[in-house]
């Protein structure tokens, strides 16, 4: 990182020395004249405010990197592979259990499910989902399903939920698997640039 630092803090003030300069600045030195400090401090102050985009730039991507995982979750012959990002502010627990839950993207869990469990949440509006839930006609995956009380916004909701079979995460120091977990649907995107699918429970990473 100093390294890289030194190379752009030196390259933006000779790069402005340059455009500025009338003629070769390191000519105009060697022949005894001085450069204007006028130019010189308006080169460090260019390449402050560069530093300062780089530097947020390489933190996030640092930070992305270290908070990231790739999570694959397993229900009877089906998986589906997916990028959580660690959210140390999700406290959602189920309350028969108490399973840590991992929201997840409707569009992923559908590709979990059987047929007739996606198409009854793709078709079913959310808000409808708890009333009509055996409209859905998947006895396997009713016994699994659990409603989860959240707090959003000031307000008191229900969040769908599932056991997986499996949940596995992989990590730089290994690999952890869990089926004390429960999924939560989602409908929507949580991350705007498809970043990531899922937003991973902190206890997960403790076990």
């Amino acid at each position: 990182m100093f390294y890289i630092t030194s190379f752009i803090l030196g390259g933006a003030v000779l790069g402005w020395l340059f455009f500025w300069c009338s003629g070769d600045p390191f000519a105009q030195m060697s022949k005894g004249k001085s450069v204007s400090w006028v130019l010189l401090i308006g080169g460090i102050i260019v390449c402050l405010i560069l530093m300062f985009f780089v530097k947020k730039f390489v933190l996030n991507r640092m930070l992305c990197q270290r908070t990231l995982y790739q999570t694959e979750a397993r229900y009877n012959t089906k998986r589906v592979v997916f990028t959580a990002m660690l959210d140390t502010g999700n406290a959602l627990y189920t309350i028969m259990g108490r399973r840590p839950v991992v929201l997840v993207n409707q569009t992923t869990i559908e590709k979990l499910m059987d047929d007739c469990v996606a198409k009854f949440l793709k078709e079913c509006p959310s808000e409808q989902w708890f009333e009509s839930l055996e409209a859905c006609g998947d006895a396997g995956w009713l016994s699994r399903v659990q409603i989860i009380p959240y707090r959003a916004v000031g307000t008191n909701s229900l969040l769908l939920g599932f056991r997986p079979d499996i949940l596995v995460i992989k990590t730089e120091s290994g690999v952890i698997e869990t089926d004390n977990v429960v999924l939560g649907l989602y409908r929507g995107e949580l991350s705007n640039k498809d970043m990531y699918q899922a937003l991973l429970h902190p206890a997960i990473l403790k076990v």
